[in-house]
């Protein structure tokens, strides 16, 4: 996802919601508790974490399929989860 927008909400009911927007409508938001209203930085930085948290730690298996986009056929025609093979760009503090 090649990012082209940050969104960050106000405060409200002790949460804040950081939205990452990318090209062709693709998003990812992370809703935080936050017990006061964080500055935009800080907020993005936050929610950062959160998102690589997720990638690095995030074995969490469900019952669910792997949505189809995260899926392809091989040709034996079995599903393979590619999820977790794409590549990842870490982000530096310029990004903010």
């Amino acid at each position: 996802m090649e990012l082209i927008d940050i969104r960050v909400s106000d405060l409200a009911d002790g949460m804040i919601t950081v939205e990452f927007n990318g090209e062709g409508g693709e998003a990812a938001s992370v809703t935080m508790v936050a017990h006061t209203n964080l500055e935009r930085a800080a907020a993005i930085l936050r929610a950062r974490q959160v998102l690589v948290q997720l990638t690095a730690f995030g074995d969490y298996k469900d019952d669910n399929p792997p949505a189809e986009a995260d899926v392809q056929i091989d040709d034996t025609s079995s599903v393979q989860d590619v999820s977790n093979t794409l590549p990842l760009r870490p982000f530096a503090s310029s990004d903010l």
